[in-house]
């Protein structure tokens, strides 16, 4: 969720509603320059504020940049849209299937493993200190001029089975709203439900960790790789943290004045 309060991001989301409901967001590295690809955005519902609007979205698609075309009121740019190659067999299936089912079982593991180290790591104000373990920190970067989020999640914070089913569900209602206005190209894209739901694993997987992760995980247009990509980082958090309460258990001390690591 985010509140839109800068007058161009207010007239974005205008625009938006008149035509579907679908809009782009744009991401720049730190010196400016404008990310390759961006995530489709369907906006889901809004709540005017006495200062700009409150709006909740969820990605149903991928974009490439192609041009830029104008920047006021907003930016406006050409663009493809980005999909995954097609699977081509049934053994390409059968593994991606098998690897869904691992990504799941790790994703529940590690969130039993964050439950267990919070409860041992607390701070002095008795509140679960989970800096260093998070790594889908709210850094400087998240909350930008114009715009910023009023509901930030941790991908851990609930089973991403959940979260498949939600994303599943956003993109049947996008395509609905879509179909009558000039956005509907945006979702036409030749994709089984089975592979949709693939993707959106592999991709809410790879969401949990940091920046550098999920742009590539949004540019990828290999499924399997992606796939791979969550297995490996997900494999690596259980390991970190594992390591942690061993640590701890080791000890028998409370790391709450510890630094974060870096994400």
């Amino acid at each position: 969720e985010m509140h839109l309060y800068e007058e161009r991001f207010v007239k974005l989301l205008e625009h938006s509603l008149r035509v579907g409901s679908l809009a782009a967001q744009l991401g720049f590295t730190d010196n400016g320059d404008m990310l390759a690809y961006a995530p489709l955005l369907s906006v889901e519902s809004w709540v005017r504020r006495d200062v700009g609007i409150n709006v909740l979205v969820r990605c149903v698609g991928r974009l490439k940049v192609v041009d830029v075309q104008g920047a006021e009121p907003y930016i406006t740019t050409l663009y493809q849209v980005h999909a995954d190659d097609a699977l081509t067999s049934p053994t390409q299936r059968r593994v991606l299937r098998e690897q869904q089912g691992e990504v799941h079982a790790l994703h529940d593991e590690v969130r039993a493993l964050r439950t267990k180290l919070m409860g041992i790591c607390v701070n002095a104000d008795g509140d679960p200190d989970i800096g260093s373990l998070d790594e889908q920190q709210i850094d400087e970067g998240t909350v930008t001029w114009g715009h910023q989020l009023t509901r930030p999640e941790s991908g851990f914070a609930r089973p991403i089975a959940e979260q498949v089913d939600e994303g599943m569900e956003s993109f049947v209602c996008a395509c609905d709203k879509a179909k009558a206005g000039e956005t509907e190209h945006m979702l036409r894209v030749e994709t089984s439900d089975e592979e949709r739901e693939l993707a959106y694993t592999s991709h809410l997987a790879c969401a949990c960790f940091p920046t550098a992760r999920r742009v590539n995980a949004l540019s990828s247009s290999a499924l399997e790789e992606r796939m791979d990509m969550a297995l490996d980082s997900l494999k690596e958090q259980r390991s970190r943290i594992a390591a942690k309460l061993s640590l701890v258990s080791a000890l028998g001390t409370e790391p709450a004045d510890s630094p974060a690591e870096d994400a």
